[in-house]
């Protein structure tokens, strides 16, 4: 369906735009293709918030870190104000199914996995140097492990990290082990709530979902893991 054409496609230019962070030169107009495809693991930045007074890497990366929160408030308070209109008005067409809300919420989550872990990773994601020094890939004037505003953002990346990729990655995979037991495929809450693991894939693969999420998230480690650019390049075409 024209969905999975959209979430493959989106995923596609998502590692993209990842391999143009390789600690490597890339000629300018194939650097400027691969720019172009940003906005894929950074929505935020059409909205250009370094005008706002969030310029520099920490305001950067904490605004970013915020954003799945400021989601989940969007969707408490939609979930509230359907709630009192429709005790006020007694109308029930106003109530806002608390499966769906949690199906948008959680599909967007899944569908910009790679960007969540990217965000969670982007502290640890270091390129060397010829005086033995290691700085970030975004931002070669910090220091990685040893500069103060390295240190000041740990807290955020290991917070990002634990909720973000082990929290919500251990959700899923939760929900993909319990589907087929105990009729949960035939319960329509679970259905409803659930749908975005499912829908894209048939039902004798349904756990299809978590090879998705296994592909972004070792995509990623392989650049903290590997800091010199062909051996992050062959890491990418290799997962």
């Amino acid at each position: 369906s024209a969905a999975c054409l959209l979430f493959i496609g989106l995923n596609h230019y998502q590692i993209a735009n990842i391999a143009k962070n390789c600690n490597i030169e890339l000629p300018a107009g194939y650097s400027s293709v691969l720019d172009s495809f940003s906005v894929m693991n950074d929505i935020i930045s059409i909205f250009k918030p370094a005008c706002a007074g969030f310029a520099g890497f920490e305001s950067d990366l904490i605004t970013k870190a915020f954003i799945p929160v400021f989601l989940l408030l969007v969707a408490v308070t939609l979930k509230g104000v359907s709630f009192i209109v429709t005790k006020g008005t007694g109308k029930v067409k106003y109530h806002m199914d608390s499966n769906r809300l949690t199906n948008i919420f959680m599909s967007l989550m899944f569908t910009f996995f790679n960007a969540i872990v990217n965000l969670s990773l982007v502290l640890f994601k270091c390129s060397s140097n010829p005086n033995g020094e290691a700085t970030l890939s975004v931002d070669y004037t910090i220091t990685c492990w040893s500069s103060s505003k390295w240190q000041s953002m740990l807290v955020v990346g290991i917070i990002c990290v634990l909720v973000y990729i082990i929290g919500f990655g251990v959700m899923f995979m939760r929900v993909v082990f319990i589907a087929p037991r105990d009729l949960n495929f035939g319960d329509r809450g679970f259905q409803m709530r659930w749908k975005f693991l499912f829908i894209k894939f048939r039902a004798s693969v349904h756990w299809w979902s978590m090879a998705f999420l296994a592909k972004n998230f070792f995509l990623n480690v392989g650049l903290v893991v590997f800091t010199k650019a062909i051996q992050q390049m062959y890491w990418i075409m290799t997962v």
